[in-house]
């Protein structure tokens, strides 16, 4: 008796009876309140159907779909990073995480090439900074040389000798960074270039 039942429930959701009861209640609910329908045509597209025949295309935009494996929060993505960096023996591997359009956190072993001009940019500031305590320095100890108290100069200039010293090591450390990240960059964007050349 119960497959009867069930028989019966399948047969009346595939009938014609239930197709137009479902179809006048959602003319009621839409253009019987003054409401259009809202529903996918044929060519996928969400549209608006007005009681008057009007029929108007929604323009939303579609949301950005990727296939790449998705991390809720950075902090996850990051955690995964860790793990694979300790025990993946992949010839490529991540190397950071980012946020995409989706919504989602990714890995990538892409570099950052926007941080990367960031990067040049700050060291070529602090080199900046760096030659603006050197001339600060040079002048501290040319202001020394010209005082008469011979003790005052030659602790002076010793002092100021060290830190140019000191300085100087870290200018030229910063100018080798510079140099090397220019080059890294050159390298990313020419081989991005064949790339998209290629592609």
């Amino acid at each position: 008796m119960k497959k009867n039942r069930e028989d019966k429930e399948k047969e009346y959701f595939v009938s014609n009876k239930f197709k137009e009861g479902v179809q006048q209640q959602v003319i009621a609910d839409t253009w019987g309140k003054g409401l259009p329908m809202v529903y996918m045509n044929e060519d996928k597209k969400i549209v608006k159907h007005w009681a008057d025949g009007r029929i108007e295309v929604v323009k939303e935009e579609p949301k950005y779909l990727c296939n790449k494996v998705k991390f809720g929060s950075e902090k996850d993505a990051l955690f995964s990073l860790k793990k694979i960096k300790e025990t993946s023996d992949r010839e490529v591997i991540p190397i950071r995480a980012y946020h995409c359009k989706c919504g989602a956190w990714h890995l990538t072993s892409k570099r950052d090439v926007f941080k990367d001009d960031k990067r040049v940019e700050q060291l070529e500031a602090e080199i900046e900074t760096l030659n603006i305590k050197i001339a600060e320095l040079e002048k501290t100890i040319k202001d020394n040389n010209a005082k008469s108290v011979q003790t005052i100069v030659k602790k002076g200039n010793e002092k100021s000798n060290e830190k140019i010293s000191i300085i100087k090591a870290q200018l030229k450390v910063q100018k080798e960074m510079n140099k090397r990240l220019r080059m890294d960059n050159g390298q990313l964007i020419s081989k991005l270039h064949n790339k998209n050349q290629n592609g």
